[in-house]
């Protein structure tokens, strides 16, 4: 939906007059949250690689929840550049 229909009005806090690349910001939102998607999975290797079921439920939740956090965090960081910058007003005190 972000990717590739370009349906950037789906994002939480959109605003059209605050974004300076729409395109942009899509393919960026659409690609981390595939990424995120996609390393999510890895809670699926640790519950079958480790035998002992209460060892790997808390290494899959703290896999997921270390995914999951610094995923949100790099995408917010990364969705800055599409922002426009704001000019800067000058005081001539």
């Amino acid at each position: 939906m972000l990717r590739i229909g370009k349906m950037v009005e789906l994002l939480a806090g959109y605003k059209e007059e605050d974004v300076e690349d729409k395109d942009g910001l899509a393919y960026w939102s659409g690609n981390m949250l595939l990424v995120m998607g996609v390393l999510s999975f890895g809670t699926l290797v640790f519950e079958h690689l480790i035998t002992d079921r209460k060892i790997a439920v808390v290494i899959s939740v703290l896999y997921l929840l270390f995914v999951l956090l610094f995923g949100a965090l790099i995408a917010i960081v990364g969705s800055e550049k599409f922002k426009k910058k704001k000019k800067q007003e000058r005081s001539y005190d």
